[in-house]
């Protein structure tokens, strides 16, 4: 997962920047903070759906926003994965951690010299330049990847997206779930924040859209007053992977969500050290 970046207070001010739509530097600023130490970042439209949580940022709009970007020269494409030319320029990085992604060919890093230098003095090592050449589609070409390159990539993507590491069943780019999209009586009833997570919610448990009493409706504002779209997203992972031992309702409900959240919070605060969670459902709220 991503660790704390630094935003230069320079970056209002930055002649490129300052040509980026609104939306364009909401996904710039988004890319930014999911990169890793290396400045590279995964840009498949609908993980950043999720991971941006913006309702208004839907996969087309987000991908039109990495085109303006990459436009600016502020990103460099390669395939489905994009670096940032100037990351050491930016940020100080304290016991790096080398990419677990697949690097830029040679033939595109080659073109940033001082990226190279930066990279060398951060991890004190000669730079690993991938030899893997690109198609005429300017994707990396399948047969020059080393699968265990790629293997590796796409499951700490696929775990960063349900937010818990090395933990979930490997599932197929083709299974990922769409998101579902809920009734606009439903969406004037809960946080417009919670949207996206509730979509999620729905495509990973197989619900319906209007699927969703009353009494759930309740729990999902109370969560989400009180808990961040990321941290939501992991207690769904982490319920559908007690599902699967049989230690959480047959159909999984925001009553469940909610009462993990609770009890992850009294383990936090020091309450309930060495807990073993058992679902109450007995609330004051």
């Amino acid at each position: 997962m991503a660790r704390k970046r630094m935003i230069d207070p320079g970056i209002w001010t930055d002649p490129k920047v300052i040509k980026l739509s609104n939306n364009a530097f909401i996904v710039f600023v988004g890319l930014i903070s999911h990169a890793d130490d290396e400045g590279i970042v995964e840009i498949d439209p609908d993980a950043l759906y999720f991971k941006l949580a913006r309702r208004d940022l839907e996969p087309e709009k987000i991908t039109e926003c990495i085109q303006e970007i990459a436009q600016q020269e502020l990103l460099v494409i390669y395939g489905r994965y994009g670096f940032f030319p100037n990351w050491f320029k930016h940020q100080t990085l304290n016991r790096p951690t080398e990419t677990k992604y697949v690097r830029p060919p040679k033939e595109i890093i080659g073109k940033y010299p001082q990226y190279i230098e930066k990279w060398e003095q951060t991890f004190k090592k000669e730079y690993p330049f991938n030899e893997h050449s690109l198609n005429t589609h300017g994707q990396i070409s399948e047969s020059s990847v080393n699968p265990h390159e790629i293997h590796n990539a796409n499951r700490k993507e696929k775990n960063r997206i349900e937010g818990n590491n090395n933990t979930l069943s490997k599932e197929s780019a083709e299974d990922k779930p769409q998101p579902k999209e809920i009734p606009e009586e439903t969406k004037q009833k809960i946080p417009a924040v919670a949207v996206p997570t509730v979509e999620y919610f729905l495509a990973k448990t197989g619900r319906g859209p209007t699927s969703l009493t009353e009494k759930e409706l309740d729990f999902i504002d109370l969560v989400f007053q009180k808990h961040i779209p990321s941290v939501v997203q992991n207690a769904i992972s982490t319920a559908l992977r007690r599902k699967r031992f049989k230690n959480a309702p047959q159909e999984l409900d925001w009553e469940y969500i909610w009462d993990m959240l609770k009890n992850w919070e009294s383990i936090k605060k020091g309450r309930r050290k060495n807990a073993k969670f058992v679902p109450s459902f007995d609330y004051d709220e």
